[in-house]
């Protein structure tokens, strides 16, 4: 109402018609719904093992990975406090016989460059973070793998290797391919008491020949 006693008809104050109102009524169930389903499929990935998780095990893996998967090592008993790059380089040798090993590329940096400023990146860089764990398990006292899932984890990391070497070498040439990982501790905050060797560490795996299958997806070899 104004000073005048009449009703204020301005459009703003309008109320939603009623076609609008049925809208927003989905549009937030649909949003309740999705919210709902969400935290109970991570509420039972998390959980101790029950009859739901036991029985729908699969479905539940399918939806958290990897998008939503849930790490822990952020609390306990402190957060991880190392980087680790992979590098690479290759022998390569030309038509006439003439070996030459390149120098060592971060194929690391490269995940992390192609990721980098996307919002919904890709999960490669996980994925190479995750198989070079999963190889470190698995080699013996020489660093070679001692069963046939490390001999698969290690030709998977040579494949992604190869791949990210391909944007700077020639890929006919490479013979082998030799990896190493660089792990370096994250610096102690000034008021930490905690002292830290600042020098990385190299782990260097012996060298792969590598074969026709393994290089990428168009290539002339």
């Amino acid at each position: 109402m104004d000073d005048t006693g009449t009703r204020d008809a301005r459009p703003g104050s309008r109320p939603l018609s009623r076609t609008s109102r049925i809208v927003v009524a989905v549009v937030a169930c649909v949003l309740a719904a999705a919210v709902t389903f969400h935290l109970a499929m991570a509420f039972f990935h998390v959980a101790p093992s029950n009859v739901v998780s036991r029985e729908y095990d699969d479905t539940i893996d399918d939806y958290i990975y990897p998008e939503f998967r849930q790490n822990w090592k952020l609390f306990a008993p402190e957060p991880i406090h190392i980087n680790r790059e992979v590098h690479a380089r290759a022998l390569l040798r030309d038509a006439d016989g003439t070996a030459e090993t390149s120098e060592w590329i971060n194929v690391t940096a490269a995940e992390i460059e192609a990721t980098r400023g996307h919002p919904a990146p890709s999960q490669t860089r996980n994925q190479l973070r995750k198989a070079w764990r999963t190889l470190l398990n698995s080699l013996d006292d020489d660093n070679r793998p001692r069963n046939e899932f490390g001999e698969v984890t290690a030709d998977y990391i040579k494949r992604v290797a190869l791949l990210r070497m391909s944007a700077e070498l020639d890929i006919d040439m490479i013979e082998r391919v030799q990896l190493r990982a660089v792990t370096t501790r994250v610096p102690e905050p000034e008021w930490s008491e905690r002292s830290i060797d600042g020098e990385p560490d190299h782990r260097v795996l012996p060298w792969w020949t590598v074969r026709e299958g393994d290089f990428p997806e168009g290539s002339t070899r």
